[in-house]
């Protein structure tokens, strides 16, 4: 052999053209051959870059992971995410890394339930930068919904007692944005085809993006009212549809979908 293809989950190159190159490897799972993988990719850096000192981390989620394979561990440096979150919280209870880790590392869902607020709230409030700051909230409410797989948007919401932020402006909103116009287009171009006219495909398209509508107010609070699918179903106009989408995004239940209806 000779040739590897290897990617590295993440290289560090500090500001300094002297300082060493740390690549880095996160491990959630087992596997025996961890490190004699990053060695490997240690040396392809090298080669790319012979004038630099190479260094190597492997982040496993627990020490359990790590398999200490000799003489590679004494080369690479090995770290439990585990132990090092808990060693931040020991420090610093409301450091916004010790945060939004919670959704991963929680043993139970309970824990999750009861910490959720104040670790959003850690996060939120800490003095990091906006970019930085929405960045760890995205992938905090990411990981809650991984883990909370039982639970709904609005669900969600209400754990972290209000603070969500404009749900249109997160990964989870966007996405059931996607979704929601995904699923209804498909439905609609699939209805139009069968019903093989103009007047059927319009109107298997409409009821596509009204299907659209609801997948969005599903995902959010879970069940809708039968008398939210009737308001919906007497819309004839997409551009109206177009007006419930966003709507749909910013009211905080189902009855003020309604109350406020904007047609």
């Amino acid at each position: 052999m000779k040739d590897f293809e290897r990617t590295a989950d993440a290289i560090l190159v500090p500001e300094s053209p002297t300082a060493p190159l740390t690549v880095v490897e996160f491990q959630f799972q087992f596997d025996s051959t961890i490190y004699q993988r990053i060695v490997t990719e240690m040396a392809l850096i090298h080669l790319q870059n012979p004038e630099r000192e190479i260094q190597g981390m492997i982040i496993f989620l627990d020490r359990n992971l790590d398999p200490e394979t000799e003489p590679w561990c004494r080369v690479v440096d090995g770290y439990s995410l585990s132990n090092l979150i808990d060693q931040l919280s020991q420090r610093d209870p409301n450091h916004p890394l010790a945060a939004v880790f919670l959704p991963v590392l929680a043993e139970s869902e309970n824990l999750i339930e009861r910490e959720a607020a104040r670790c959003y709230t850690s996060i939120r409030s800490s003095g990091l930068s906006e970019s930085i700051k929405m960045t760890l909230e995205d992938v905090f409410l990411n990981w809650m919904t991984q883990r909370l797989t039982n639970k709904g948007i609005k669900e969600i919401e209400q754990m972290l007692m209000g603070q969500l932020p404009d749900i249109r402006e997160t990964r989870v909103g966007k996405e059931l944005i996607e979704i929601g116009l995904a699923e209804g287009f498909r439905k609609g171009e699939l209805e139009g085809k069968l019903e093989g006219k103009l007047e059927g495909k319009q109107e298997g398209e409409l009821a596509g993006k009204m299907e659209g509508l609801l997948l969005i107010l599903k995902g959010r609070f879970t069940k809708v009212p039968a008398k939210v699918k009737q308001k919906i179903e007497t819309v004839r106009a997409p551009e109206d549809l177009a007006k419930l989408y966003d709507h749909a995004l910013k009211v905080s239940s189902t009855d003020q979908f309604l109350r406020e209806w904007p047609l």
